[in-house]
């Protein structure tokens, strides 16, 4: 008998060390799989230059303007500009479409605010041409720059600043 209490007792030993063994597996394959989550995040993160990196603002001396590039933004007309004008061989017409440039976010909603007078400049400007200038590539360079000039000119006078870079014709079709 007494032999068999021993081979009880053995027996759940052995028993009882397993469920010890498996947290000790447990607790080491958690702690190792934390230590491989964190060190893939912090990789991560320093790769991405969230962590571990100076400042590039630190380094500048005072007074140096950083390059920071421009980000233009286009602004396209809803409507075309439509006129007539006269020609020697009879009335024709000619319709633009048109798109600015700016590098100012606000421009856009200030152009819309001025859309009547600035419509208004534009055909004033488009009707007066003649036929020649419209056809060839100066003269289309030549209007282009004076649209511009005319533009700037509105946006100054009722925002303060000229805000349009470029125009550009995205559309000129005479008929």
């Amino acid at each position: 008998m007494a032999e068999k209490k021993t081979e009880a007792s053995e027996s759940e030993g052995a028993e009882s060390e397993a469920p010890g063994n498996k947290k000790k597996k447990m607790m080491l394959l958690l702690i190792l799989g934390g230590l491989g989550v964190t060190s893939i995040a912090g990789t991560a993160l320093f790769m991405t230059g969230v962590i571990g990196h100076k400042k590039v603002e630190a380094e500048q001396p005072q007074g140096a303007v950083a390059n920071v590039k421009k980000v233009p933004v286009y602004f396209a007309f809803d409507k075309p500009i439509t006129v007539n004008f006269e020609t020697e061989s009879g009335l024709r017409f000619l319709q633009v479409e048109l798109e600015v440039m700016t590098y100012d976010p606000l421009v856009p909603d200030q152009i819309k605010t001025h859309m009547p007078v600035i419509r208004n400049e534009l055909i004033m400007i488009f009707s007066s041409q003649d036929y020649g200038d419209l056809i060839s590539q100066e003269g289309k360079d030549k209007i282009r720059s004076t649209v511009l000039s005319k533009l700037q000119a509105i946006m100054t006078e009722k925002s303060g600043k000229p805000g349009i870079e470029e125009v550009y014709f995205t559309n000129f079709v005479i008929q």
